[in-house]
C-alpha cells in the first residue's frame, strides 16, 4: 500500500476494510450475507466491490497485494475503461479476455454495470459458485451479446494495451 501511495503521491489511495466499505459502496444486504456465510468467496466479494466502487465514482482499482515500483500513474488508467487483456488461451482454457486485477474506468462504465446487473442477479438465486471465474465469463458474454451497443468503448479499450505492453508494463512497475 505504501508503494502505491508512493508511486501515485497524486492520487487519493482509499485502502478498504471490511468495517468501512458500507461508507463507499452499496451492495445488497443478501450478497453481504452470502459472504459472511462463506458461499460467495473472497475473491468473487471483491469483484462485486472492485465494480461497485468504479461505477460509482471511477478511478482505479488495484487489488491490494499490488506493490507498485513506477513513479506517477500511466495515462491509460485514466482511460474511459482500463483493463489488461490476456492471452485468451492462457492455460490452455481459460476463458479470461482481462485481468481485474488492475482496472480503472469512469463512473457508470456501460460495460461494467452490465457485469455488475448480471452478478447481482447471479448471487440473488444461486447459494454456490458455478465456475470460479464467473466475472471473466460473464465480462465475455457482456461483450459478446453486445458488441454492436458497445463497439465504441470496445475499440478505444483494445486500442490502449495488449498484451505485450501489459507484460513490459508490469514487470517494470508491479510485483505481484
Amino acid at each position: 500500500i505504501n508503494s502505491v501511495r508512493t508511486g501515485a503521491a497524486d492520487c487519493s489511495v482509499i485502502v478498504l476494510e471490511e468495517g468501512t466499505l458500507k461508507e463507499y459502496v452499496d451492495i445488497p444486504g443478501y450478497i453481504w450475507q452470502k459472504w459472511k456465510d462463506g458461499i460467495i468467496p473472497n475473491a468473487h466479494f471483491a469483484d462485486i466491490v472492485r465494480l461497485r466502487l468504479l461505477i460509482a465514482y471511477g478511478g482505479v482499482w488495484l487489488d491490494a497485494e499490488t506493490y507498485y515500483t513506477g513513479k506517477k500513474l500511466p495515462y491509460y488508467l485514466q482511460s474511459r475503461l482500463f483493463a489488461f487483456a490476456v492471452d485468451p488461451f492462457h492455460r490452455g482454457i481459460e476463458p479470461r479476455i482481462n485481468a481485474n486485477s488492475i482496472m480503472a474506468s469512469d463512473p457508470n462504465d456501460r460495460i461494467l454495470i452490465y457485469v455488475d446487473a448480471i452478478l447481482e442477479e447471479y448471487w440473488r438465486h444461486e447459494s454456490g459458485l458455478m465456475d470460479w471465474l464467473i466475472f471473466h465469463l460473464v465480462w465475455r458474454m457482456v461483450i459478446k451479446e453486445n458488441f454492436e451497443e458497445l463497439k465504441e468503448e470496445l475499440m478505444e479499450l483494445r486500442m490502449q494495451v495488449n498484451l505485450e505492453s501489459y507484460i513490459r508494463y508490469f514487470f517494470n512497475n508491479f510485483i505481484r
